[in-house]
């Protein structure tokens, strides 16, 4: 009987398990939708050369200033940057931990952790566990 119990509830606890993960993977995927706009960056204990950290210093407002990020209900991706422009598809992790964009062109998609999400912020960091420290805070365009 304690068997019969014990996989009985080991069956609920991964099937609300999954039905959370499901959940999330929508609610994030609702919430990103949107223009969002750079509000700042942060590079973290990332060590550059000088040469390097000057041009950064020079160029972050014109990076923050310039960039933009949509996300569009129909997973179409579209950046505006000091780069020029990048089209693709978007999608939400079944964990809603992380956003990938699989841009034109290319054969790798880029994986993007959500630190967070609400209705109009959202932080993101690099997939890399070694650049956790690096984060890119966005604003809602409304």
């Amino acid at each position: 009987m304690k068997r019969v119990l014990f996989l009985l509830l080991a069956l609920v606890f991964a099937f609300s398990t999954s039905l959370f993960s499901q959940n999330l993977e929508a609610k994030n995927s609702k919430m990103i939708v949107g223009k969002w706009k750079v509000d700042s960056l942060d590079i973290g204990d990332f060590q550059l050369s000088p040469q390097y950290e000057y041009i950064l210093k020079e160029k972050l407002p014109q990076i923050i200033e310039s960039t933009e990020v949509h996300f569009y209900p129909n997973k179409k991706y579209f950046k505006k940057g000091l780069e020029g422009t990048i089209e693709g598809k978007w999608s939400v992790s079944k964990d809603g931990q992380f956003v990938s964009v699989k841009t034109k062109g290319k054969d790798k998609e880029d994986k993007t952790k959500i630190i967070s999400l609400t209705e109009d912020k959202l932080i993101i960091a690099p997939e890399d566990p070694n650049a956790a420290n690096s984060k890119v805070y966005l604003y809602k365009v409304k």
